[in-house]
C-alpha cells in the first residue's frame, strides 16, 4: 500500500475599500461595530444591549449581523450549503432597516482582490513548519463562507463609510490580509502567529487567522477541526479562539480546542494556566460563561450548555501533539473516525454490532498496520485492507 505525501495550504486574502451605503441615523452603528467586535466598554456594552432590547426587531437585526459577522471570519467548509448568499442576506437587511439596497460586495467595484499562498508539507502523518510557498489566484466567481465578504461585509452593513473616514477599524483592517492554514486527512502543521504564539494543527482542520496583529486590534483567530495553542502572554491583548458557537479567552497559556464539523459540542482542554469559555449568545446579558484551570475540560454543546470537568487524563485530549493516539473508553465509530483523519484512510463498520465496541489504549503512532494489529487485537476483531479502504469485520465473519 502506498502511503504518498499530502498537502498542507496557507492562504492570503486582502480587501480594500468598496463602495458603502449611507449611515442610517436612527442606528448607533459606531457603538454597534464595537459591540459585534468585542471592543466595546462594559457601558457601551450594556447601553447597546438595552438598545437591542427596547425592540424585538433590532434583536433580530443584531442576530443576522451576528450571522453575517461569523460567517464572514469563520474558515471556510467543503460543504456548498455553509456558503454565504450575500445577495440574500442584503435583501433581508434591506427589509429589516427599511432602506434601500446597499451595493453588493460581488460588485465589480467591491470585489475584493483574493490570492492564495500554497505551502508543501511532510509526508502524510507529520508535522512541520507552515511556511509560504509558490502563489496562485483563486476565482472570484462564487462567495464561500470566510472567502471574499471577509472584511467588507461587515463594514457595508455597519454604516461603513463613516467609520472607514473616522479611521474606526485603524489601517491595519482597511488594508487586512488574512491566512488560512489547512491541513488535509492524513497531516498535522506547526505554525508560529506574528505574536509569537505557537499553534499545532491536527489533521482534517482549518485556521484561520491576521497576518498580523496590531496594537489595536485583539488577537482573533477561528478555528475548525482541532488545535493546541500555546499563547503568548499578553495582559491589554487577550488572545481568543473562536470555534463555532463557542468562543475562548486567554492571556497566555497552552490549552486544546477540538471543533469537529458533526459533533454537536466544542471541547477545551486546558495544560497549562486558564481560559474563559463562553458561549456567543447576542443581545442579552445573560451569556453563558465558565472559568477553566490547568487540567479542566469544559465543553459547549448545542450552542448553550456549559459543561465543566475536572480530573481527567488530559493526554486523551493532547496526546496527538506528540504523535500519540489516547482513547478512553471511545466507541468504534469515533476510533475510526480519528484514525482515518490520522492515516487519511477510509474506514467501513461492516457488522452494525461492533459499534457499540469501545477502545481504552494509548499508543505511539506508527504504521496503519501496526496501530490496527492492537486495537483488533483488544476489541476481538478482524480487519481487512482494500487499497485505502480498511473494513472492520466480526472475528468470526467469513469475509
Amino acid at each position: 500500500m502506498e502511503w504518498g505525501n499530502r498537502r498542507c495550504h496557507v492562504s492570503w486574502k486582502m480587501t480594500r475599500k468598496a463602495n458603502l451605503p449611507a449611515m442610517d441615523p436612527q442606528i448607533p452603528w459606531p457603538k454597534l461595530a464595537k459591540y459585534m467586535s468585542g471592543e466595546c466598554s462594559p457601558d457601551e456594552k450594556r447601553e447597546v444591549e438595552e438598545w437591542i432590547r427596547d425592540d424585538p426587531s433590532r434583536k433580530a437585526l443584531v442576530k443576522q449581523l451576528r450571522r453575517i459577522w461569523d460567517a464572514a471570519g469563520a474558515p471556510p467548509t467543503d460543504n456548498s450549503e455553509d456558503w454565504l448568499d450575500v445577495e440574500a442576506e442584503w435583501e433581508e437587511l434591506r427589509d429589516e432597516m427599511g432602506a434601500s439596497s446597499p451595493p453588493s460586495p460581488s460588485s465589480a467595484d467591491s470585489a475584493p482582490d483574493e490570492q492564495a499562498v500554497r505551502a508543501r508539507a511532510e509526508p502524510a502523518r507529520s508535522e512541520r513548519e507552515v511556511r509560504d510557498g509558490p502563489r496562485r489566484a483563486f476565482p472570484r466567481s462564487s462567495l464561500p463562507r470566510g472567502g471574499i465578504v471577509a472584511a467588507t461585509v461587515l463594514l457595508l452593513v455597519l454604516g461603513g463609510v463613516v467609520l472607514w473616514r473616522a479611521g474606526f477599524f485603524g489601517e491595519s483592517v482597511q488594508e487586512s490580509m488574512y491566512r488560512e492554514a489547512v491541513t488535509e486527512r492524513g497531516e498535522r502543521a506547526t505554525l508560529r502567529l506574528s505574536d509569537g504564539t505557537k499553534v499545532k494543527l491536527n489533521a482534517s482542520s482549518t485556521l484561520r487567522f491576521p497576518r498580523s496583529f496590531s496594537d489595536r486590534n485583539r488577537r482573533v483567530v477561528h478555528l475548525s477541526g482541532e488545535a493546541y495553542f500555546d499563547v503568548r502572554s499578553d495582559p491589554e491583548h487577550p488572545f481568543i479562539v473562536k470555534a463555532r458557537d463557542a468562543s475562548v479567552n486567554v492571556h497566555g497559556t497552552a490549552f486544546n480546542v477540538r471543533a469537529r464539523p458533526g459533533r454537536e459540542d466544542v471541547q477545551v482542554a486546558v495544560e497549562e494556566g486558564g481560559v474563559s469559555l463562553q458561549t456567543q449568545e447576542v443581545g442579552t446579558t445573560e451569556k453563558e460563561e465558565v472559568k477553566l484551570s490547568s487540567g479542566e475540560v469544559g465543553r459547549v454543546v448545542g450552542g448553550s450548555m456549559l459543561v465543566t470537568t475536572d480530573q481527567v487524563d488530559l493526554e486523551t485530549h493532547i496526546g496527538w501533539t506528540e504523535g500519540r493516539l489516547v482513547f478512553e473508553n471511545t466507541s468504534l465509530p469515533e476510533v475510526a473516525a480519528r484514525l482515518g483523519r490520522w492515516y487519511n484512510l477510509e474506514f467501513v463498520i461492516q457488522d452494525a454490532s461492533l459499534r457499540s465496541l469501545r477502545l481504552t489504549a494509548n499508543l505511539k503512532s506508527q504504521s496503519p498496520t501496526e496501530v490496527l494489529n492492537v486495537i483488533t487485537a483488544s476489541l476481538g476483531i478482524r480487519y481487512r485492507i482494500d487499497q485505502d479502504t480498511v473494513f472492520l469485520i466480526p472475528k468470526e465473519s467469513s469475509q
